[in-house]
């Protein structure tokens, strides 16, 4: 499969009897916190090859998308309100302090889309992860936009990480 063909990727796993052990949490919150700051690297080292350049002659391969992001939601189960952290340390330190405990639910969003193109006519490559832990409701989603080899690896990993959780067939969930 060709790099960059417009194809629309629209993956859903369902994983929903694992066991949710808050150290596997943490690995896969810091695996995906490493994925988000290298595509911040690569913005950063595109830009700086681009920079002294005219537009038109600009060529990026990951050009910096407003939509780009990592994120972790927890809510906890008396509560409408989530706490959001925006990166692998203030999650861990929450975990540390005791703070993810009586988990409603907890959300790992990996937003890695970038732009590519030349001069200003760039366009966008969306690429969204998103990993659901609720009670009995515990799904793994991929959409993107377009192929691409390196997102489909990062998919991969993502699976074969949360295939390590323990699992645990119940009246509710067995696979």
């Amino acid at each position: 499969m060709n790099d960059n063909l417009n194809v629309i990727v629209n993956n859903e796993y369902d994983y929903s009897n694992i066991v949710p052990e808050i150290d596997n949490i943490v690995a896969l919150v810091k695996q995906c916190s490493l994925y988000y700051a290298q595509l911040l690297k690569l913005e950063e080292e595109d830009a700086k090859k681009n920079e002294r350049l005219k537009v038109d002659y600009q060529s990026f391969q990951y050009a910096k998308s407003y939509s780009s992001g990592f994120k972790v939601s927890f809510q906890k189960n008396d509560s409408y309100n989530s706490n959001d952290f925006e990166n692998y340390e203030s999650f861990k330190s929450a975990v540390d302090s005791g703070f993810v405990r009586d988990a409603g639910k907890l959300t790992i969003h990996l937003d890695l889309s970038y732009r590519s193109g030349s001069g200003s006519d760039l366009t966008e490559n969306s690429n969204e992860f998103t990993i659901s832990f609720e009670p009995y409701n515990i799904k793994f989603t991929r959409k993107s936009n377009k192929a691409n080899q390196n997102m489909d690896q990062i998919e991969y990993a993502i699976n074969e990480l949360l295939k390590r959780f323990k699992v645990q067939n119940t009246i509710f969930c067995s696979k």
